[in-house]
């Protein structure tokens, strides 16, 4: 069931009418999207706050009631106070199901990379949100990384991630998600692991051709 967050249409604009606003426990706000007109609005703080409390957090999709009228929205930006960091404003953008949305996800690794920790080395993530694009049905809550295939002499970048169904990275797919941090003499060991087990399949495949 998709959350309902009300509000009104209409409001003043200016520093001390949005001030007003807050100390009454609503937030100023401006809905954008789908070629319509920019709307100024007032919703219920309170409200909004209920809606994002779910695991997708600003990428919720809920109905904005304006007026009696719904229009599903997202949050496309939080204002904050540079010093209390309190919200003081909002912008909403009107999505359609059809209409893909770029929205900005957190990266989370899993998976264990034992040929990294078991040398004594960690693995450090290198990238903590990635920027996405899909349909508003298709906003998954996070990107999960696997790294158990990770070595002391590999890295993980965006290009090597494999993405949700519909899902689109926005980012370079040379920018590195994770990477292994090991001593000199582990790094060493495994690029000697490497070329023995290049040798070994070359050998393999020089003893199947001496069959043929």
């Amino acid at each position: 069931m998709t959350t309902v967050v009300t509000g009104t249409i209409g409001r003043e604009t200016g520093t001390g009418p949005a001030r007003r606003i807050r100390e009454e426990g609503n937030l100023p706000g401006v809905v954008y999207g789908l070629g319509v007109d920019p709307v100024a609005v007032t919703v219920s703080y309170a409200e909004l706050r209920e809606a994002l409390k779910g695991p997708a957090g600003l990428n919720t999709v809920f109905q904005l009631e304006i007026d009696g009228s719904q229009t599903r929205v997202l949050v496309k930006e939080l204002q904050r106070d540079a010093i209390k960091r309190t919200v003081t404003h909002a912008d909403f953008l009107r999505v359609d199901d059809s209409v893909p949305v770029k929205v900005t996800l957190p990266v989370h690794l899993v998976g264990r990379a034992s040929k990294i920790l078991d040398s004594g080395g960690i693995v450090e993530q290198k990238m903590f949100q990635m920027k996405v694009q899909c349909v508003p049905t298709k906003i998954p809550v996070s990107i999960e990384v696997d790294v158990t295939k990770l070595k002391p002499t590999s890295r993980l970048s965006v290009g090597d991630i494999t993405l949700p169904d519909g899902v689109v990275p926005l980012m370079s797919s040379r920018i590195t998600v994770a990477a292994p941090v090991v001593s000199r003499a582990a790094r060493i060991a495994a690029l000697e692991e490497d070329d023995d087990e290049s040798t070994d399949e070359t050998s393999v495949e020089s003893a199947d051709d001496s069959d043929e």
